[in-house]
Formats: C-alpha cells, sequence, structure tokens
C-alpha cells in the first residue's frame, strides 16, 4: 500500500473519533455545531484526482453519518458539494501565479488571508447545504442563518487552531 493512502486513512480515522468522541460532546448551543473532520477534505493536496477527492468526501460522510444521529446521507451530499467546488474555489483565493506550487492549501502555502478566506467560503457551503438538507425547510430563515454563520465560524476556528498546531510548515 502507498504510504500517503495509509497516512490519508489514519487521518479518515482519528478525524472521524475525534468529531465523534470529543467535538460532539462539547456543550454548545444548539447554533453551534463545529464539523472539524471538513479539514480532511480542505487539506487534501490541489493535484489529487478529483474522483479520489469524491470517494474521500463520499466515505468521510457516511462515517460521520454512521457516528451522528443525524439521517444517513446529509453529511454526505454536504462533503460531496464541498468537495467538488473545493478547486474552483482554491482557483479564485489563490494567487494566480502560485497554483502549480501549491502542494496542500495550507496558511503556509495560501499564505494566512487567502487560507482564511478559503476555509470560511468552503465551510459556509458546507453548512448551507448540511443545514438546508437537515430542516429541509426555510420556514425559521433566521434560525438557518444563524446556525450556519455561527457553526462556520467555530469550525472555521477550529480548523485554523489545528492548522497552527500540529501541520508543520514543511508541508
Amino acid at each position: 500500500m502507498n504510504i500517503n493512502f495509509l497516512r490519508l486513512l489514519f487521518y479518515f480515522i482519528l478525524l472521524i473519533l475525534l468529531q465523534d468522541i470529543v467535538i460532539d460532546k462539547l456543550p454548545l448551543s444548539t447554533y453551534i455545531r463545529p464539523e472539524i473532520y471538513t479539514i480532511f477534505i480542505l487539506l487534501l493536496p490541489f493535484n489529487y484526482p478529483a474522483i479520489a477527492t469524491l470517494v474521500w468526501a463520499f466515505a468521510l460522510g457516511l462515517g460521520i453519518d454512521i457516528f451522528s444521529a443525524d439521517v444517513i446521507g446529509l453529511h454526505t451530499a454536504a462533503l460531496l458539494v464541498l468537495a467538488y467546488v473545493r478547486p474552483r474555489l482554491l482557483r479564485r483565493v489563490s494567487p494566480k501565479d502560485d497554483m502549480d506550487s501549491i502542494a496542500i492549501p495550507s496558511y503556509h502555502n495560501l499564505g494566512l488571508r487567502s487560507f482564511i478566506i478559503y476555509t470560511i467560503l468552503s465551510i459556509a457551503l458546507y453548512n448551507t447545504v448540511l443545514f438546508i438538507l437537515d430542516t429541509f425547510s426555510f420556514h425559521n430563515f433566521l434560525h438557518l442563518l444563524i446556525r450556519i454563520l455561527f457553526s462556520t465560524l467555530a469550525t472555521t476556528l477550529f480548523i485554523l487552531l489545528i492548522q497552527f498546531a500540529f501541520i508543520s510548515k514543511r508541508r
């Protein structure tokens, strides 16, 4: 087996367990739902094959759906949308001349400003899809917007903390 695949599999399992055992047990408001496992899709190498990214997104979403009390398919659908749109978001936020040199979209490679914009847009898209599918209604639109906003900010904060604490500059 390829060492990169084994490394991805390790992070895949670690993020599912961390989300299920730690993050989902935090006593947070109903408006705040950090989804830290999204970092897995966000940090896949830029030149990673699109079909492989979609397969990882499907498997990750299904893993989260199985461990959560939510309806099967919610996280899977939202992660598939994120994985599909990710290359376009990266092209929009990264410097035009540096796309070929970006291996992994981290704050070291994109720059802090571009990475924050990339993360916020990605997580906002993910949360929008997730919460719209979850509520399947626009009846309480303000409540939906508050959930999207606060969850996006919380997830972005967690992702930035993970970036600063655990992801080295050499990656």
